[in-house]
C-alpha cells in the first residue's frame, strides 16, 4: 500500500558527546541500495544506454564506410575496432537491461502483494465473510448441493 508522502520539521540539538560513527562510504552505500533496491530505474536506463551506444557505433560504422567511399585518409583499423567494440558492449548493455527488467517483474510478482487494498465494504451483508478461502469454497459447493438433480 502506498502512502502519501508527509512533512514534518524537525529541530535537531548538537551531539552532546562523541561522533559520528556512520562514514562517508556507508552513508553513500545506503543511497545507492536505495536507489537500486527500490525502483527499476537503474535497470530501465541501462538498457536504455544500450540502444543509445548501440545506435552511435552503427552511425559510426556508416560513417566509417563513408569516410572510406571517398577516399578520405583516416588511420588503418580504428573505425572497426571501435565500431565492434562500442557494438557488442552496447548490445550487452541492452541484454543486461532486459534480463533485468524481466527478473525484477518475476520479484513483483513473488511479493504476492496485493494490487487493491480495500479500505471499505458498502452494500455487502456485514455477515458473510467474501475474503475467506474456506468461505468461498463452502458457498460453492453449498450451491451446488441445493441444485436438484435431472433424472438421467
Amino acid at each position: 500500500m502506498k502512502r502519501l508522502p508527509t512533512s514534518r520539521a524537525i529541530t535537531s540539538c548538537r551531539r552532546v558527546a562523541g561522533g559520528a560513527k556512520y562514514t562517508f562510504w556507508k552513508s553513500l552505500a545506503l543511497g545507492v541500495n536505495g536507489i537500486v533496491g527500490f525502483s527499476k530505474v537503474p535497470l530501465r536506463f541501462a538498457t536504455y544506454l544500450g540502444m543509445i551506444i548501440s545506435a552511435v557505433s552503427l552511425v559510426l560504422a556508416g560513417w566509417a564506410v563513408y569516410q572510406r567511399l571517398v577516399g578520405a585518409e583516416t588511420v588503418r583499423g580504428w573505425a572497426s575496432t571501435l565500431v565492434v567494440i562500442l557494438l557488442l558492449g552496447g548490445v550487452q548493455l541492452l541484454m543486461i537491461g532486459v534480463v533485468g527488467e524481466y527478473l525484477s517483474r518475476i520479484y513483483d510478482e513473488v511479493k504476492q502483494r496485493p494490487m487493491y487494498v480495500i479500505g471499505e465494504l458498502r452494500g455487502f451483508d456485514e455477515s458473510a465473510d467474501y475474503f475467506s478461502r474456506d468461505a468461498t469454497r463452502d458457498a460453492s459447493m453449498a450451491a451446488a448441493r441445493s441444485e436438484p438433480t435431472r433424472p438421467r
